[in-house]
């Protein structure tokens, strides 16, 4: 559970024209990366948003997690002894889904 508060950074990569199935080899995949190299929208992601038509975007954190602890005066987010838990057992976790233009324009 602790580790969904953490973010990822992503970069997109195409499938694969060895896959034995043709849908999974036009399907865009994604690898962690390192933030040098992730995608605008994979710096700070930490799930894939996909919606009815089959389209797909990144999720975007509504604040950064690890800020929020720095504000709060905690040293870390998590601690390796595991005393953390008063700091996230009642914590939400929010993030968006950026809903693709189209779909926006279906819903209007």
């Amino acid at each position: 559970n602790v580790a969904l508060f953490q973010h990822v950074p992503v970069k997109r990569i195409g499938g694969s024209e060895n896959d034995r199935d043709a849908n999974v080899a036009n399907e865009t995949r994604y690898r962690l990366s390192t933030h040098e190299e992730a995608d605008d929208d994979g710096m700070e992601t930490r799930f894939i948003c996909r919606f009815s038509n089959g389209e797909k975007t990144l999720s975007v954190f509504n604040f950064d997690y690890d800020y929020h602890t720095y504000r709060k005066m905690y040293k870390s987010t998590f601690t390796e002894e595991g005393f953390d838990n008063h700091m996230i057992w009642s914590s939400q976790l929010l993030f968006k889904c950026p809903v693709p233009a189209n779909l926006v324009e279906a819903v209007r």
